[in-house]
């Protein structure tokens, strides 16, 4: 799936610019594709990549040589002669921090690492916003199949009131028996428009994540039946490369590299400066210099001291956060597992239920016509047979948001 999500976002990246058709048939790829470019929290992170890399080279631009090229006049004269004694000078300036205990050397590869974990978070975003698209994706498709299930009962319900009306003018059916068939008739079209509110707001949520209306897009529905899933042992292997431990390593390695330049604020620093000047007037007496300069902090006040130990502070930190992503990765992977294990376990059993609800309600139907079963027999053969349906169909959903979360919880 790691490959699939980033072709996805080169799909996206290419047809970003490109106007979206007035009506779209989605499947679940389709749907993140068209989230990705929507995505603001994917391109804060982004930006923050490209900052990342910008301090890098702050950094590095710290130890490499400094030349710059000078020129100035000086305007002046005596007070006593009224004479002007102007001077002119212009040359090339040169700088370069040869040795400052590698603190510029560590701060250059803590932006490296830095920028390394943000890139990895950027990943595991991309990971989430596959399981928040997902979800939905799934809550949608489910409650449109419970509300086809619905329109079936409603549409049974309604033949057994033509029936019953039927029979009751030949005088083999009682009035009781219509009025009961007209309670749960009423009853599942309450239902049903209370499944057609939670989706209607389930595809305004999905539509707030595509950036696309809600009225210009339908869902490809997953097809029935449960997917297959891997081993136990196959998620957790693969956990351990999960983007958000490898930024939790990174984050780590960038602290440590911070506390390593705080150690080095400690040490001498060393410098050489060399100037050459072009032009000079009055003369001095030479056109170049160098100098060499160094410098040992002694004392101040502790500032550099209660800097390490704030570098020391956030490296325990990082380690912390690192220990519990990897225990935290562990737990996830596994109750995902087991969450997709006992929906699949569930679906199996309900399956089996509803084929043979089903076969009651045949049944019941049959005697009903011989005179051997009473009406609410039916009824309650055909209620029990559309519940154990919609149990099932929400049973499938589950099990494949399960599956989704699992794959998630092990970075694939």
């Amino acid at each position: 799936m790691r490959c699939l999500l980033y072709s996805l976002l080169f799909l996206g990246c290419l047809t970003a610019g490109q106007a979206v058709p007035a009506h779209l048939m989605l499947t679940l790829n389709q749907a993140y594709e068209l989230a990705l470019r929507r995505g603001e929290n994917l391109q804060i992170t982004a930006q923050e990549i490209q900052a990342a890399e910008a301090r890098y080279w702050q950094a590095v631009s710290a130890v490499l040589p400094q030349v710059g090229v000078y020129a100035g006049e000086t305007l002046a004269r005596r007070t006593a002669e009224r004479s002007r004694r102007d001077s002119l000078q212009a040359g090339v300036s040169g700088s370069w921090l040869v040795f400052d205990g590698f603190r510029q050397t560590n701060l250059a590869g803590a932006e490296a690492a830095t920028k390394r974990g943000l890139t990895a978070d950027l990943q595991r975003q991309r990971q989430l916003l596959f399981l928040d698209v997902g979800d939905v994706y799934l809550q949608i498709a489910g409650l449109e199949k419970e509300l086809a299930v619905l329109g079936d009962l409603t549409t049974a319900l309604r033949d057994r009131q033509r029936e019953l009306r039927g029979r009751i003018n030949i005088g083999r059916s009682r009035t009781s028996e219509l009025l009961s068939t007209s309670t749960d008739l009423a009853d599942t079209e309450a239902e049903m428009a209370s499944v057609s509110g939670v989706l209607g707001a389930s595809r305004e949520l999905l539509a707030f994540l595509l950036g696309v209306p809600g009225d210009r897009w339908t869902l490809s529905a997953p097809p029935g039946g449960l997917p297959a899933a891997a081993s136990l042992l196959d998620y957790l292997w693969k956990a351990g490369a999960r983007p958000d431990l490898q930024a939790a390593a990174e984050y780590e390695t960038a602290a440590r590299r911070a506390v390593s330049a705080d150690e080095g604020s400690f040490w001498p620093t060393v410098s050489v400066g060399a100037g050459w000047a072009a032009v000079e007037a009055p003369a001095a007496g030479h056109d170049w210099q160098v100098t060499v300069s160094a410098e040992l902090p002694v004392f101040d006040g502790g500032y550099r001291a209660a800097r390490l130990a704030e570098s020391a502070a956030r490296l325990r930190v990082t380690e912390l956060n690192l220990t519990r992503a990897r225990r935290l990765a562990d737990y996830e992977v596994r109750l995902a597992y087991n969450n997709f294990i006992a929906a699949a376990d569930r679906w199996l059993k309900l399956s089996a239920a509803s084929a043979s609800a089903e076969e009651n309600y045949r049944a019941q139907q049959h005697d009903y016509q011989l005179g051997r079963a009473s009406n609410l027999d039916v009824l309650l053969a055909l209620t029990n047979w559309h519940q154990l349906r919609r149990r099932l169909l929400a049973t499938e959903i589950q099990a494949r948001a399960n599956l989704i979360h699992l794959e998630v919880a092990a970075g694939i």
